[in-house]
């Protein structure tokens, strides 16, 4: 007999955005750093470059993936939803059929309207709160999956930076406190602050928008 398994892969993600926003709590720490020799805080520093760079491409999967399955689920569980509780059927099957008519290209901001628009919710503004962090998110991870090499002048301060990123992230967290003078978007911005924002921001993001739907991703991780 054929056995298949079904997967929230979103799960996954936003454990692995936890894990990876706890390791560099734990490496960006200076007292630790300072008493290192170079070589010991050379690895460091790799190690938490890495690990908030982990947590950033995870915590952009965890969303991706979970507004895919909100279209898909009724495809794969026609009598139920075992998934979302509290999602209509129409609008579940809605959802099912729009995934099959081209809503699959489209990128994230995209589909979560589209999925407002479908369940009768008004348009989801992304200039504020929850969904204004998530865009900057999506920035980030684009600057750094798509990175091309930019000219930097020094001396400039955060708000007036040649680098974009810089400009649209100044304030959101606290750089590196290992490493916070170097280049912004590889140093200073790739400490324990920006990967525990990024973890925070994708929760904090999934549950307002499961809320503006008036459901609930069952598997959800949820901020305090």
């Amino acid at each position: 007999m054929r056995m298949s398994t079904v997967t929230s892969a979103s799960i996954i993600y936003f454990d692995a955005a936890r894990r990876f926003s706890e390791r560099a709590v734990v490496l960006d720490d200076p007292v630790i750093f300072d008493a290192l020799d170079r070589n010991g805080q050379e690895a460091r520093a790799g190690e938490l470059v890495d690990s908030t760079l982990a947590a950033v491409l995870t915590a952009n999967s965890a969303i991706e993936a979970v507004i895919n399955e909100l279209f898909v689920e009724r495809a794969l569980f026609p009598a139920s939803s075992p998934w979302f509780k509290g999602l209509p059927d129409d609008v579940g099957k809605a959802f099912a059929d729009a995934w099959e008519n081209g809503v699959e290209r489209y990128e994230v901001v995209t589909k979560c309207q589209i999925a407002a628009a479908i369940a009768g919710k008004k348009r989801i503004d992304f200039g504020a709160g929850a969904p204004q962090r998530m865009t900057l998110l999506i920035n980030l991870r684009n600057a750094l999956v798509h990175h091309k090499p930019i000219s930097l002048e020094g001396g400039k301060e955060p708000h007036e930076s040649d680098d974009a990123i810089e400009r649209k992230l100044n304030g959101q967290f606290v750089l590196s406190r290992i490493c916070p003078t170097h280049t912004f978007r590889w140093r200073g911005c790739l400490g324990a602050g920006c990967a525990n924002w990024a973890y925070e921001t994708a929760t904090a993001f999934q549950r307002d928008f499961f809320a503006h739907l008036g459901t609930d991703y069952l598997f959800g991780p949820l901020l305090n």
